[in-house]
């Protein structure tokens, strides 16, 4: 970390959390989640800062999600010059993404952008794109509203991709599809081939059309879109569009805490790319691209070995029971077929023995709780999602609602 950086955000933990110094490490700060003594980092890198109650708590941050004013201005910080043309990239690159410069120099040139409007400007990271470009504005982006990052104007990049110059495509057996460039270069770190998309609704019809004529065999397609609403969708739309066109397709997903957004540069700053973590996004995208509710469910009982559950489907909740003597019953069968694995057994087991029953027609959320401490009257707050495609609806219940499924029933019937 840079010296003045470093300076910079030790100074603030030490004041905020009570950090206490002890050797390489700052620890014992006070947690803002749970109230303990517990926090800790590292004293020489200190860009996460964890808490130590790993089940109880596991609140975690990102030193530029608590500081966002040390990190935004890269030209004043490190500002160009001749002998160093691309400082401020250079240094944003580094510090803001976590990106080691003698893997990724060359990728990227600084170049500026000036809004006359606003008669504001600002110093870019820029990439080239087949047709276009695209440049994240690295200097106090929030003056220019909701424009963190631009196109060049009256460039396309529809169905096209952007990939690490050193990547070559035809030699591997799975490509990650993602939105953004510096969530392909993060991958790319931890030896996964990662191609950016720039948006979760740019199908690359005429990358993909370039890579089978330069593939042999087709590589698997990973889509690895964001974890919001929009990510969720088009990762669905595009399995079911590319396993049409004759791609083998699977899903990753992050889970996505509650408040804000995670995406693959965050999970290599965070150090969260381990191969258990992938396992886990792998069964989180897994769910997300079921099928069926059955298969779903399948899922889920192979991952966490519950015989009974409730889960949800395409908007609707389900619940899971697995009949015991059902499973020994078409275990038995299925051990009669010598050509079958273990691994075949079981699943043939479980795919007999396991039952789904419809619990709603909707998926009901809990969000929030409402009590009038007056007049002694409390709410729930839910969202209410419908599988046809309807507006979520958000309303409330009341405890007695929620008590009695007859109840329960009519309130929904009634929203």
């Amino acid at each position: 970390m840079n010296a003045t950086l470093h300076h910079g955000v030790i100074q603030r933990l030490l004041a905020d959390f009570g950090f206490k110094e002890k050797g390489t490490w700052l620890q014992q700060g006070m947690c803002p989640i749970c109230g303990k003594k517990e926090l800790f980092t590292h004293a020489d890198q200190p860009w996460v800062i964890r808490c130590g109650r790993a089940n109880k708590c596991g609140w975690e941050s990102h030193v530029k999600e608590l500081y966002s004013d040390l990190f935004e201005n890269w030209s004043q910080r490190f500002p160009a010059a001749e002998a160093s043309p691309h400082a401020s990239a250079d240094a944003y690159m580094q510090f803001a993404r976590g990106f080691d410069l003698a893997r990724v120099r060359g990728w990227y040139t600084q170049e500026s952008y000036h809004d006359a409007r606003l008669n504001a400007g600002s110093a870019t990271v820029r990439f080239a794109l087949p047709n276009t470009y695209w440049e994240r504005l690295i200097d106090r982006p929030e003056r220019f509203g909701k424009q963190k990052a631009r196109f060049q104007p009256g460039g396309s990049y529809a169905g096209t991709w952007w990939k690490p110059p050193t990547l070559s495509l035809s030699s591997s057996h799975e490509i990650w599809l993602v939105e953004g460039i510096f969530d392909a270069i993060a991958l790319d770190y931890h030896g996964i081939a990662a191609v950016a998309l720039l948006s979760c609704n740019n199908y690359p019809e005429q990358a993909l059309a370039d890579l089978l004529a330069s593939s042999n065999p087709r590589p698997r397609l990973v889509w690895a879109l964001d974890g919001d609403s929009a990510g969720r969708t088009y990762t669905k739309k595009w399995v079911r569009k590319a396993r049409e066109a004759g791609w083998q397709c699977d899903a990753v997903q992050i889970p996505q805490p509650s408040k804000s957004k995670l995406d693959w540069n965050d999970m290599h700053q965070r150090g969260r790319l381990t191969a258990t973590d992938l396992e886990q996004y792998r069964y989180h995208g897994a769910l997300l691209i079921a099928e069926t509710a059955i298969d779903k469910a399948m899922l889920i009982y192979q991952q966490y070995g519950s015989r009974e559950f409730p889960f949800d489907h395409g908007q609707r909740l389900y619940w899971f029971k697995l009949d015991l003597e059902r499973f020994d019953k078409a275990h038995k069968i299925a051990e009669q077929q010598s050509d079958l694995s273990e691994k075949e057994r079981r699943d043939y087991a479980l795919n007999e023995a396991g039952t789904i029953s419809a619990i709603a027609n909707c998926l009901p959320t809990a969000l929030y709780y409402q009590a009038n401490a007056l007049t002694d009257e409390s709410w729930y707050y839910f969202r209410i999602e419908s599988p046809h495609d309807h507006q979520p609806i958000k309303n409330t219940f009341t405890g007695g609602q929620l008590a009695s499924a007859s109840e329960f029933k009519k309130r929904l019937l009634a929203v």
